[in-house]
């Protein structure tokens, strides 16, 4: 027989799940970004990272239209995580407000950094990086839609609410020169609009003792994929100056 939390219960279970994040997350704690934090990559290095992120924004819709369709099928209300997943796609694709676009903002980096379009279109992204796509894409795909929430947006898009992409926008500002204007990350206001209601349905979820632990499971398994890209990109742009390391198709 489970237990059912309280609301302090489940107030102490989502703290620890935002400790988890700031104390376990790749986005700040892999060989990789420890690098950038401290300005030690080159020009060179920002762009093999470029190549590879555009490949993870290529594949995002994706991740949303398979939370949608994992729901369940009601007359869409302001309740409704179909409605809320997307609102979410139409502000990162800049639908409404084009100045929202997150591709395009992401783009104005990869050129300010000196990439072209067409490097960007002929990238073929590294092994590792379609493992991790793949990654992403199963847990949304296959987990029910509670699960694939904490996956990948409280696990991940957390990452704004915690003020942790924050040391990132600082990096690349002070220790590469990068304007304001031409970072990639979007507002943390945004962000965090985003994800408050998708803590709340996962809260509800995680009520008994094996529903948190499941999720507790499921963040052990974001953290893992994203270590995939992460560690695949510190592996073939520092580690190997190979043949395997060659970023054009």
């Amino acid at each position: 027989m489970t237990t059912q939390a309280t609301a302090t219960e489940l107030e102490q279970f989502a703290t620890s799940l935002d400790e988890d994040i700031r104390q376990r997350h790749p986005w700040v704690h892999s060989r990789w970004s420890q690098l950038l934090l401290t300005g030690k990559l080159s020009r060179q290095n920002l762009q093999e990272f470029a190549l590879e992120f555009e490949h993870f924004l290529r594949a995002a819709p994706r991740h949303f239209f398979c939370l949608g369709s994992n729901c369940p099928d009601i007359i869409p209300d302001d309740h409704d995580l179909r409605r809320i997943y997307a609102l979410n796609l139409l502000d990162d694709m800049g639908v409404v407000e084009r100045e929202k676009d997150h591709f395009q903002k992401f783009r104005n980096f990869c050129y300010h950094i000196g990439l072209k379009a067409d490097q960007l279109e002929r990238s073929v992204p590294l092994p590792s990086t379609i493992a991790f796509n793949v990654g992403l894409m199963y847990l949304a795909r296959n987990l029910p839609h509670e699960e694939a929430m904490a996956a990948l947006q409280w696990a991940t898009e957390s990452l704004f609410y915690l003020r942790m992409t924050e040391p990132w926008e600082k990096a690349l500002i002070e220790q590469y020169g990068i304007p304001r204007e031409k970072l990639f990350l979007p507002p943390i206001e945004e962000e965090e609009e985003h994800v408050m209601p998708v803590r709340k349905a996962v809260l509800e979820y995680a009520t008994s003792t094996r529903a948190q632990a499941r999720i507790r499971e499921i963040f052990r398994t974001t953290f893992s994929i994203w270590s995939v890209f992460f560690e695949g990109l510190y592996h073939n742009t520092i580690e190997n100056r190979g043949e395997d390391a060659v970023r054009f198709a």
